[in-house]
């Protein structure tokens, strides 16, 4: 252990636990069991709060069973019997299952505050990443849109003054662009989700505070060609009108198209065509330039609007075609936000967060499991062998006659006879002289009757023939009389 305080905490726990399984041997040797049974359950219930190596806390059970068992076996090898069991049955019920309880409540605890931890890291992270989204979507469109128009103005400019100037605002903006880019990185880091995941919490009209059509009107009054064409396909629900989402999607899309023409194709001839069915399609063309993940913005556009889609249950193309760049994006009329899609980083990290937390209960349970099932299962055994050679069948039992031979009797007897029955069954007083045995009165395995048979054998009076049986017993418990 790497800490003095905690090794020491640890040890004291390990102490505690062993305890707690040695006091079941203590009661079974007559020592207060009102004592030792409430201490040993509190003692199994702590360790298993606080002591945390599972391989300690085993290794501290089965040794401190084992010895427990084994000790008094070399004293009396008869002991492994009844004893033996009756021990690793009452260290199952005080400490074991205790100990299990409460390590499975801590694992819980544990598992409940990792969780809220990765809650919280992903809602700062879905944060930072919207408030990058929106400086993209907005600033960035803003920005492009001014070294456009400032291009567009040193193109026109009467003047070398005037030139010079121009030339200056575009080059300034072309490098507030770059620097915005940069505080998105960032902003957002490596591991920090798109932002798609938030798609469903802004408010209408976040991608750039317009709808497709203000979007073009503003991109030509910077002096951007654009060219919408929009056109509606007579199907069932196109005259319903679009749900927020998708209203907010298709003018992200335009936006993004639009953002990407002016950055990177300063002149060309944009063409924007929505294709009002269901599914919506929004298509935007760039004549020129290059293709839409320039290194300056890192494609983090592009991969923000293809996740938004995604949670929309859409679907984004991008690429460079014969007459320049495109984007293609589909999402039905109605679409809403389903949730965390599948392959989303943050919803698989909670997810494996949660399997890891099973897995460390699970493995906790199998010591308890184990030791009630080889309990169970050495029960069942020692049942099964007990039926086997002591039990009388109740048909065999009534084929028996007084005075019978006992030769006679024995071939219907089992191997192995009891010396004394149970004391909670009522036995009458033996015939005088008479030897007796004691065979349990069960049919089968499956027969759990606590009822026995007694029959006792001696010689009859003024004779020195071979013992016969002189009397027979049915022996019930003392609650239902004979």
């Amino acid at each position: 252990m790497r800490h003095g305080i905690d090794s020491w905490d640890q040890l004291a726990w390990a102490a505690g636990l062993a305890a707690a399984t040695a006091a079941a041997p203590l009661v079974l040797l007559g020592l207060p069991a009102a004592v030792l049974v409430p201490g040993a359950v509190v003692l199994g219930w702590s360790a298993g709060r606080h002591l945390r190596s599972l391989g300690v806390a085993v290794s501290v059970l089965t040794g401190t069973a084992l010895v427990t068992v084994l000790v008094p076996l070399v004293r009396d090898p008869r002991s492994l019997g009844s004893a033996g069991i009756t021990t690793l049955l009452l260290q199952l019920l005080v400490a074991v299952l205790p100990w299990w309880l409460g390590r499975s409540r801590r694992l819980r605890l544990e598992q409940a505050a990792r969780e809220r931890a990765l809650v919280e890291q992903q809602a700062r992270a879905g944060e930072r990443s919207r408030i990058a989204r929106d400086m993209h979507d907005s600033l960035g469109h803003d920005l492009a849109l001014i070294a456009l128009q400032a291009g567009a103005w040193e193109l026109t400019a009467g003047t070398p003054e005037q030139r010079a100037a121009a030339a200056a605002v575009r080059s300034a903006a072309v490098a507030a662009t770059d620097r915005l880019h940069l505080v998105i990185g960032l902003l957002v880091g490596p591991d920090s989700p798109t932002g798609a995941s938030t798609a469903q919490e802004e408010e209408p009209g976040a991608a750039g505070g317009t709808d497709v059509t203000a979007l073009v009107e503003r991109a030509r009054r910077r002096g951007m060609a654009v060219e919408l064409s929009w056109s509606r396909a007579e199907v069932a629900g196109a005259a319903a009108p679009w749900s927020a989402e998708t209203a907010r999607a298709a003018a992200r899309v335009v936006q993004e198209g639009l953002t990407n023409a002016a950055k990177h194709a300063p002149g060309s001839q944009v063409v924007v065509r929505v294709e009002d069915a269901d599914p919506v399609r929004v298509e935007v063309v760039s004549t020129g330039g290059s293709t839409p993940t320039a290194s300056s913005g890192g494609g983090r556009g592009l991969i923000g609007l293809d996740e938004r889609l995604r949670v929309l249950r859409g679907r984004l193309e991008a690429g460079r075609g014969d007459a320049g760049f495109h984007l293609v994006a589909t999402m039905t009329r109605q679409a809403r936000a389903a949730g965390p899609v599948d392959g989303d980083p943050a919803a698989r990290q909670l997810v494996d967060l949660r399997r890891q937390g099973r897995r460390g209960r699970l493995r906790a349970a199998l010591l308890p499991v184990s030791l009630a099932l080889a309990l169970a299962t050495t029960l069942a055994t020692a049942h099964a062998v007990t039926v086997a050679q002591t039990a009388l069948a109740p048909a065999d039992y009534e084929r028996l006659r007084l005075g019978q031979p006992r030769v006679e009797v024995a071939a219907l007897l089992p191997p192995r006879s009891q010396a004394q029955p149970p004391p909670l069954l009522v036995v009458p007083p033996a015939p005088a002289g008479a030897s007796c045995s004691y065979y349990q009165a069960r049919s089968s395995v499956l027969d759990l009757s606590s009822d026995m048979f007694r029959l006792c054998f001696g010689q009859l009076p003024g004779t020195a023939d071979e013992p016969v049986l002189i009397a027979k017993d049915h022996l019930v418990a003392a609650v239902g009389g004979r």
